[in-house]
């Protein structure tokens, strides 16, 4: 089994370092004032960390929610 994630794990590097080259085309950024020219592979990485970064805090703020609608239900009865 110790294999198997061995390989996995080459596989994502090999696929991670083809999507780098494949994708280092510049893009000019901007927002506001600034603007920023950066490699689309790098943009890409950095839209899919922000993604994962609002969703688990949209996660979080629906279960504090549910936790304080179930406390509340729970004082009621």
């Amino acid at each position: 089994m110790k294999y198997v994630y061995v390989v996995c794990f080459l596989l994502i590097v090999v696929l991670t370092t083809l999507f780098a080259f494949q994708n280092s085309g510049a893009v000019n950024l901007s927002l506001l004032f600034t603007q920023i020219t950066l490699p689309i592979s790098v943009l890409i990485v950095l839209i899919y960390f922000l993604g994962m970064f609002t969703g688990g805090l949209l996660v979080t703020l629906i279960r504090a929610l549910l936790r304080r609608m179930s406390q509340k239900t729970d004082n009621k009865v």
